[in-house]
This record gives structure tokens, C-alpha cells and sequence, in this order.
């Protein structure tokens, strides 16, 4: 009992302690993070019910060229989407945004933002705290075309790839996402929403453990969905909720994510040309970063 008791003790020690987070890299770190993601999206219309499943990876390469006045300045390589997908509008389809494969049963073949994003390099620049402070190599990247967009999230099921400008910027600084708390205490929880009043977003975390090598954070989040995109050439109004929840690892060392689990569950309304289809979607995903 008393072995116990001193057992307790210490590991509540452990928890309380305090952990200050804060990008602390060298110049010529390399790092590699790789993101895969399975989803299942399950529709109705008609009467006849729909499933769709996607696997799917991707990631970054990121390297550090500089670091100088608490800024530092990172290369950046985004990697292809590898996607094995199989849903009623494509059948089974295996498609590759590196080699192009696959895209043969898209109208007009593989659309340019996305065999533009694969192995694009740019340049990045956070401060210590991973916010970001300026991006190049990204303006002369395809913007996608609406129709382009909503065809492809639709055969594979919702899935969002990493090609647009916005997301691959938001890749690179989810690396460093825990950074901007500053000190966090084992079993601290908080609060951050964002979104908009339609779309509002609540995210919570808790510090479950931590230790002079890592932190380990619960999170759960909620979501809205409230928007309109084109879907076979007519407008779609998508409303529905979302609700999420994950473990995530951040090595103290560096500040940087080294591990993530999350989970996503999306119940959802498509309103397209009066017709109402149902449609849920579950997704895991994981995410691994290692120094290269």
C-alpha cells in the first residue's frame, strides 16, 4: 500500500509538472512527415444507399535552411496524394498526383492543381512559437476550379487532398501546432474556437501526461458544416456536423508533433437540385514525423 501510494505520488509530480513548448531546431534538420487517412462515406439517394471507401497518403519533407532574429526559414517538399478509392460514381480506382496514374477517368485527365502540388518546393518562415511569418513558392501554384474540386471530393468521398495553397501551408504548420500555448501543465485543459457564426468550430485539449520528453494531448472538437459547391455542374448546399477526437505526442525537445491519432465522424445533408441525400462519413487519421 505504501509502494502505491509513493507510486501515485510520483506520477501525479510527473502530470503537474510544467512543460514550455517552443520550435527549437538547427540549421540542416530534416524532417519527414507522412499523414494517412482512411475514410468511409455512406450516402443515400434514391432509395439505394451508397458507400464509398478511401485510403489515402501523403505528406512533406521539410528542411531547415536558416534560423536567425528567433525566425526560421524552412524548404519545404509536399508529396503526392496516393489514393486507393472505390465509390459508385468511379468504381475502383487507384490514382497517383506524382505519376499522374489513374486520372484517366476524370474528365480532362489529372486537373492542374493537383500535378502542380506534387513535389512542389517552397519556402517557409516561422517564428519559435510556429506561426507563420511568410511563404513563398506557392503564387504560381493552379488555383482549382470549383467544378474540378467538388467532382473529385465527391468520387472520393470527401476526402481532402493536400494540394491547394491554404492546405499545404496548413500541413507544414500543423507540425508545429502546440508551439503557440507557450507552457502547458500535465491535466490543463482549454478551449479555442474559430470558424464562423455559421460555421462555428470548438476545439478542446487536455494535457494527459507529460514528461521531460514528451506531451501527451487528448482533443475533441465540433464542427458545422454550412456551404455551397458545385457538384455536376449544379450548385449543392452541404450542412451537417462534425465531431472529432484524437491523441496527439509532441516531443518536448523540439516542440514538434511526433505522433497523431484522430478520429472524425460527419453526419451531413446535400441539397442538390431539391433532392436531399443523407450521407456520413467516418475518418481516421494518423500522422507520424520523423527526423531525417
Amino acid at each position: 500500500m505504501v509502494l502505491s501510494l509513493v507510486a501515485v505520488v510520483a506520477l501525479l509530480q510527473v502530470n503537474a509538472q510544467e512543460t514550455k513548448l517552443t520550435v527549437k531546431m538547427a540549421k540542416g534538420d530534416k524532417y519527414s512527415m507522412t499523414s494517412k487517412s482512411s475514410v468511409t462515406s455512406v450516402s443515400e439517394f434514391g432509395g439505394n444507399e451508397m458507400k464509398a471507401t478511401v485510403e489515402s497518403s501523403t505528406g512533406q519533407d521539410i528542411e531547415v535552411v536558416d534560423f536567425a532574429d528567433g525566425k526560421y526559414t524552412l524548404s519545404v517538399t509536399n508529396k503526392g496524394n496516393q489514393v486507393k478509392a472505390n465509390s459508385p460514381m468511379g468504381g475502383d480506382m487507384e490514382l497517383n498526383t506524382t505519376t499522374g496514374a489513374g486520372f484517366d477517368q476524370f474528365p480532362g485527365g489529372m486537373p492542374k492543381f493537383l500535378k502542380e502540388s506534387a513535389g512542389l518546393k517552397y519556402e517557409l518562415v516561422i517564428n519559435e512559437a510556429g506561426a507563420l511569418v511568410s511563404v513563398k513558392g506557392l503564387e504560381k501554384l493552379a488555383k482549382p476550379k470549383e467544378a474540378e474540386e467538388g467532382m473529385i471530393k465527391m468520387m472520393l468521398g470527401g476526402i481532402a487532398l493536400n494540394a491547394t495553397d491554404s492546405a499545404i501551408i496548413k500541413a507544414t504548420l500543423s507540425v508545429f501546432a502546440f508551439c503557440n500555448k507557450g507552457s502547458v501543465k500535465g491535466g490543463e485543459s482549454w478551449v479555442i474556437n474559430s470558424g464562423t457564426p455559421k460555421t462555428p468550430t470548438t476545439q478542446s485539449f487536455t494535457a494527459t501526461a507529460a514528461t521531460p520528453e514528451t506531451l501527451t494531448i487528448a482533443t475533441k472538437g465540433t464542427r458545422k458544416i454550412n456551404n455551397t459547391m458545385s457538384m455536376m455542374g449544379q450548385d449543392a448546399e452541404v450542412t451537417g456536423d462534425e465531431a472529432q477526437t484524437g491523441t496527439t505526442e509532441v516531443a518536448v525537445k523540439t516542440g514538434l508533433i511526433s505522433s497523431a491519432i484522430i478520429n472524425t465522424s460527419t453526419k451531413m445533408t446535400i441539397n442538390m437540385g431539391g433532392n436531399e441525400i443523407p450521407s456520413t462519413n467516418t475518418n481516421k487519421t494518423t500522422v507520424a514525423v520523423v527526423k531525417m
